[in-house]
């Protein structure tokens, strides 16, 4: 599988590991792994946020934004980015970050250097131009939400 591809600015800087790359050389991932850019080990106590520095600045391209999410592997052992998506708009010029949590009750998680800590995507995004109205068309769901599906098999 084949994904198009975007060419964006980037500016790593000094202490940078490598900039995000895809797992996979046949194009068929949507995010890229980014690595730790931590000088030293940082320690995340349980049920404690951290600022993780991934090293470069970036230019994303106008009707864009590049989405900081999760690795499932990591987010399986109860590492979060509770943001998630972090959202890197397209006038932002500092330092891409990752925020990471550590949802474990008793156990610290180490974030070394050039640990894969997230994932990121460039996603296409809209601005809302906002249609007052007085009322909405109906639909089959209607207000349900919350799970208003149930969870059983239809």
């Amino acid at each position: 599988m084949s994904c198009n591809s975007v060419k964006i600015n980037a500016i790593p800087l000094q202490h940078i590991v490598a900039l995000p790359k895809y797992a996979h050389e046949d194009g068929g991932d949507a995010a890229a792994d980014a690595f730790a850019a931590v000088i030293e080990p940082v320690d995340i106590l349980p049920g404690e946020t951290c600022i993780i520095p991934l090293g470069f600045k970036i230019q994303v391209p106008d009707g864009f934004m590049l989405a900081i999410l999760a690795r499932s592997g990591l987010a399986a052992e109860g590492i979060q980015v509770p943001n998630s998506p972090g959202v890197v708009d397209g006038n932002y010029r500092g330092e891409v970050c990752a925020l990471l949590y550590n949802s474990l009750r008793d156990k610290v998680f180490t974030v070394s250097r050039g640990d894969r800590i997230c994932q990121v995507a460039l996603i296409p995004v809209f601005n809302i131009k906002w249609n007052v109205v007085n009322e909405l068309p109906e639909t089959s769901r209607g207000a349900g939400g919350f799970g208003s599906t149930g969870t059983d098999i239809k």
